[in-house]
């Protein structure tokens, strides 16, 4: 599949897209998840139908995207907002969403909200947004402002060697363990060379402390019921995440036109194991593909 590298404009500056294929198939647009970037998709989508076009972006403050200004704090919304500028800028009349991590719960929001638009869902690891109790909120918020002001006062841009920001990577992952050859693929869309064997990264700090929707259970249960997801639906857990926030998950299931499948492995079975999911989306991406 011929592949491109785009920068959609946005008032931030831009977001920056790994593309497969042609552009005038049906459009998947793939969204990675919290500190990654589009090579989470580098083993997958090679192993999935031709006739899709791929648009794999970055999300703001991830690998060649631009960040949002800094001094301000970082909602989930925000990042949000990037997805429909990208839906805006293929000009496509319906997507498929796909996504990992935060990456899927930013396509069920999309999905919620612009169902005229979503034709079918994968979401990897994650249905939507992670419960957020509202004392919990309170702390975070906290944090978030604190971390802010710091980062917006502090001037000084911190360098690594290679094997430094390999190291960082492998240790901020922490559902799961990120192979040296998964660590290289997405080093290579988020570091910055600027002398021999010094980089600088290009994810934002803030992510750390994103600010999520104050949705407890019940209030997650209500919004689904109230927007809910009408397009159709594919779901992989991994066997090595699957017990966290099990309780949200079966209260939520019966809210999605949903297919689950589980997968053995840690969240980053992705890398390590995309032939198991392709067996999965494919048979799930071309049914029904003519009614696109």
């Amino acid at each position: 599949m011929k592949i491109e590298e785009l920068r959609i404009p946005a008032p931030w500056g831009h977001i920056a897209v790994k593309t497969w294929g042609n552009h005038d198939d049906p459009t998947i647009i793939a969204i990675h998840g919290t500190g990654d970037n589009a090579a989470t998709f580098d083993g997958l989508i090679p192993l999935l139908p031709k006739t899709f076009h791929y648009a794999c972006i970055e999300l703001p403050g991830h690998g060649k995207s631009t960040p949002f200004p800094r001094g301000i704090l970082l909602y989930f919304e925000y990042i949000l907002y990037s997805v429909k500028i990208s839906m805006d800028y293929f000009k496509k009349n319906t997507y498929i969403l796909m996504g990992h991590g935060l990456g899927a719960a930013l396509c069920t929001f999309s999905a919620q909200m612009y169902p005229e638009f979503v034709s079918k869902l994968i979401l990897i690891d994650a249905l939507t947004s992670w419960p957020v109790h509202p004392i919990v909120f309170g702390k975070h918020l906290t944090e978030s402002i604190r971390n802010t002001i710091q980062g917006a006062n502090n001037n000084t841009e911190n360098i690594y060697s290679y094997e430094e920001a390999e190291k960082i990577l492998k240790n901020s992952k922490r559902e799961g363990k990120l192979l040296p050859e998964t660590c290289n693929k997405l080093l290579e869309r988020m570091l910055t060379k600027v002398g021999e064997n010094k980089y600088l990264f290009s994810w934002d700090e803030r992510l750390a402390r994103m600010l999520y929707p104050t949705f407890h259970i019940e209030d997650t249960k209500q919004f689904l019921e109230t927007m809910p997801v009408r397009a159709d639906t594919v779901f992989i857990n991994f066997t090595g995440t699957s017990s966290r926030y099990s309780d949200y998950k079966d209260k939520t299931w019966n809210l999605f036109r949903v297919r689950k499948h589980y997968i053995k492995g840690d969240h980053y079975c992705i890398f390590t194991n995309p032939e198991a999911i392709s067996k999965i989306l494919n048979e799930f991406l071309l049914k029904e593909k003519s009614k696109l």
